[in-house]
This record gives C-alpha cells, sequence and structure tokens, in this order.
C-alpha cells in the first residue's frame, strides 16, 4: 500500500505508559549463639545453640500514567507528535478533541502490604569421636507467619504459617591429615518471596509480559545427601568430588498462564522434583612455575540430572498433539551441567589483583507452561568476567570491571516434535565500571 509509517494498536500493544514504583521495606535481625566445649572419650567437643528472631515489613505501591492519542499518524514525526498544538487535557466523553493526553490509569490492587515473622532455634554437637572420626548433628526448629493483603479489599491475602523440624548430620573420617571424607545430610527450606505471593500484576520491561503473584503457594522442603571426598593439597589448594541428591517437595516455578489473551506469567508449586549429580572442584596455586607464582586456578563441574514427572492429566494433552513425548522434565531452573574457571593473579608487593572468571551453563527450563504446550528453555550460555583491585598506600582502592566480555545472546527455544523454535533472542552488552574507595 506504500504506507511507511508505523502506528501503535491499542488493542495489542496497549498504549504508551510510564510506571513510578516505591518500595519501603524493614528488617530487624536479631540473634544470640552460645557455644559450650566440653570432652567425651577425652577428645574435645562442642556443643552449639542459639536462637533468631527476624521481622520483615514491606509496602508497595505503583503509580501508572498511560499516554493516549485520538488515532491519528502526526505523519509518523516524534516532534509533531509532541507539539504543543497536539497536547491537551482529557474530557469525559471527548478525548479525541484533545489530541494526546495523560490519564491515571493507577490500579489500587497493585499496592499491598506485607510482613514476614521468623522465630528459629538450633542446638548441635559437634563431637571428635576417635582421632579419625568426627560427628556433627543436631536440629533447628523455624516458625514463620507471612501474611500480605492487597490494598483492594476484594483481592484474596497471601499467608503462610508453617512450623518446621530441620535435622542435620555430618559425619567426618580422617585416614590422613590431608583427606577428608564426609557423608552428610540435611533438611533445607526455601520460602516463596513477597514477589511470588503478591496477587499484583506488574508489566515486565525486559521481556513484555505480566508478572502475576500466586497468593497460594506453599514452601518448598529440601533433602540434602552428599558424599565428598577432599584433599588439600596445601594452603589454598583442593582437590574434591562430591556425589550428591537433593530431593525437592512443592519447588516453587514460573509458568506460563495459557488461559491469558495477553502473555502473562505466574508461579506455581510442582508437587516434587529429584536433583542427582556430581560435582568435581580444584583449586591449584602455579608457584611451582617461578614464572607464574603469583597465579592460582580454579576450575568447578557439575553434572546433573533433575526429574520432575508431568501430571497425568497434562500428560494426555500433551499426547494428543505429540505421542512421542515424555511423560518426565527437567527442574525448573535447573542445567545439566555447569562449568566454573577462574584465573587469579595476586602481587602483595605492589597490592594488585586481578581476576579472570568463565562460566557456561547448560539448556535450563526457563518457563514451565501447561495445558500442553511445549515449555520455554533458556539456551546454553558462556560468559567471561574480569576484575581488576589495585590498593594505593593504605586507605585508597581502585577497581575495574567488566562483565560479559562475550556478549552472549540471550536465548530462549522451545521444542515440539524434535524441532526447535526461538522464543526470544537478543544481547545485554558488554559492561565496564570503575570504583573509587576510600577507608577510614
Amino acid at each position: 500500500s506504500g504506507d511507511t509509517i508505523y502506528t501503535i494498536d491499542p488493542a495489542k500493544q496497549g498504549v504508551p505508559a510510564r510506571y513510578w514504583r516505591f518500595m519501603n521495606e524493614k528488617n530487624y535481625d536479631v540473634k544470640i549463639d552460645f557455644s559450650l566445649p566440653y570432652n567425651l572419650m577425652k577428645n574435645g567437643s562442642k556443643l552449639r545453640f542459639g536462637a533468631k528472631y527476624l521481622r520483615k515489613d514491606r509496602n508497595f505501591s505503583e503509580r501508572r500514567f498511560d499516554i493516549n492519542d485520538d488515532n491519528s499518524s502526526y505523519h509518523g514525526s516524534v516532534p509533531e507528535y509532541l507539539a504543543d498544538d497536539n497536547v491537551g487535557m482529557a474530557v469525559p466523553g471527548y478525548p479525541e478533541e484533545y489530541g494526546i493526553y495523560v490519564s491515571d490509569a493507577t490500579q489500587i490492587s497493585n499496592t499491598y502490604d506485607s510482613y514476614q515473622n521468623l522465630f528459629a532455634a538450633y542446638l548441635i554437637t559437634d563431637q571428635q569421636l576417635t582421632r579419625k572420626f568426627r560427628a556433627a548433628y543436631g536440629l533447628r526448629v523455624e516458625a514463620t507467619h507471612i501474611f500480605l493483603q492487597s490494598a483492594n479489599p476484594s483481592n484474596p491475602t497471601g499467608e503462610l504459617q508453617n512450623i518446621d523440624f530441620l535435622p542435620a548430620i555430618n559425619l567426618t573420617y580422617k585416614p590422613k591429615n590431608n583427606i577428608n571424607l564426609r557423608v552428610a545430610y540435611a533438611r533445607t527450606i526455601a520460602r516463596p518471596s513477597f514477589r511470588e505471593l503478591a496477587p499484583y500484576a506488574s508489566f515486565e520491561f525486559a521481556g513484555d509480559y505480566t508478572l502475576i503473584g500466586n497468593e497460594n503457594l506453599k514452601r518448598t522442603l529440601i533433602d540434602n545427601v552428599d558424599l565428598r571426598f577432599e584433599l588439600s593439597l596445601k594452603p589454598g589448594e583442593l582437590v574434591s568430588f562430591d556425589v550428591f541428591y537433593k530431593g525437592f517437595i512443592n519447588p516453587i516455578e514460573r509458568t506460563f498462564v495459557t488461559t491469558a489473551s495477553n502473555d502473562e506469567l505466574t508461579f506455581e508449586n510442582a508437587d516434587r522434583a529429584d536433583v542427582y549429580g556430581i560435582e568435581f572442584e580444584i583449586r591449584q596455586n602455579l608457584d611451582f612455575i617461578p614464572a607464574l607464582k603469583n597465579f592460582k586456578i580454579g576450575f568447578n563441574m557439575a553434572l546433573v540430572t533433575s526429574i520432575v514427572n508431568i501430571p497425568e492429566d497434562e500428560l494426555n494433552i500433551i499426547h494428543a498433539t505429540d505421542p512421542t513425548a515424555a511423560a518426565q522434565r527437567s527442574m525448573y531452573g535447573q542445567a545439566p551441567y555447569i562449568i566454573n574457571a577462574y584465573l587469579n593473579y595476586s602481587a602483595s608487593k605492589i597490592k594488585l589483583n586481578a581476576r579472570l572468571v568463565y562460566n557456561t551453563t547448560g539448556p535450563k527450563l526457563a518457563i514451565v507452561v501447561r495445558g500442553g504446550t511445549p515449555n520455554v528453555y533458556d539456551a546454553p550460555k558462556n560468559s567471561i568476567d574480569f576484575v581488576l583491585r589495585k590498593q594505593i598506600g593504605q586507605k585508597i582502592f581502585l577497581s575495574f570491571k567488566a562483565k560479559n566480555l562475550l556478549n552472549t545472546k540471550f536465548k530462549k527455544y522451545y521444542i515440539y516434535r524434535d524441532t526447535k523454535y526461538i522464543y526470544s533472542n537478543y544481547r545485554l552488552g558488554r559492561t565496564f565500571s570503575f570504583g573509587l574507595s576510600f577507608k577510614l
């Protein structure tokens, strides 16, 4: 048609808007710890106990102002669009006669108050049973109350109230002074954040979707089992190998709302997730090479398998369009491999430290989609960061940071019938920063 002017369709994209968000949070944290040494079978042991109280109060509010117009093209000219003659005030029933105008589109539902009370107490004993065998075990009790209420009285409240018993045991066998064999079990907990619980819809500018909290979320219980071998070569050097298992009850996942007309994400609990893996780590000084005496390298790699069973009703929907689809999927946010490596340089004489860090992760589930629609995954990505720190005198410190030097693409994709489709694809760019600090 020869029309080269782009216009905004409010029915699809919405009108331009400006958001102001205000958050005020206060944290009160009090804790007390005791340590009592004692002898057991003529070996030094220790009894530790204590308590903690944590209080969080948060007030959040959002103001939104829409920029409306009369659907004129203004010949595609930004200066004409913003000209004084085209800017006016809204008159009820006749906004089109007043050109461009700003209206208050604030929703009371997007304001909420919340608090969290946490009481915790623990008792743990660390016993040196023999010269080579050590045991540490104990129990932590946590009582939590989280409450969240929208300024809109018709909105549901979010509330979480639990008393949890969290046991832990760590057994260490030391056949030689520089070798440790450890077996450990611990139950830990992960609670939903205020934002995850808040039943309020916020527009996420990075991603172009609406994020809605879920007031019905449950906390996540995690059972951790580790078997670890450690070899200490000399101070600052280590070789370790770890086999681990983590069992998640009610893990929290970011999910896509398929019934919404626009892109909406929320948070939901899966029933269970199981994670198995192995991890290898090495930290090594390079001082055995005279020219590299100021350098140190480190390497860490984890290979992980995570399993979440897809609910039967959802699996039936998936099999209706893709009969070969698996009955299990990976856990939200868990990559099958994670690799970290670094090179450190430290020269105490000139008070200079530098670090070059490399990181790569495998594909991981980014958005869980219900109703048989394919899930969205983060593609593997590589990153390199650099940090330099220089001390001048006794009180002045200079720093330089360079992040994302590879300018890696942040790509999301989904797979349907063995074919990969791009969901989003962008680069964040490289970041460089300088810092100056002064110690009093």
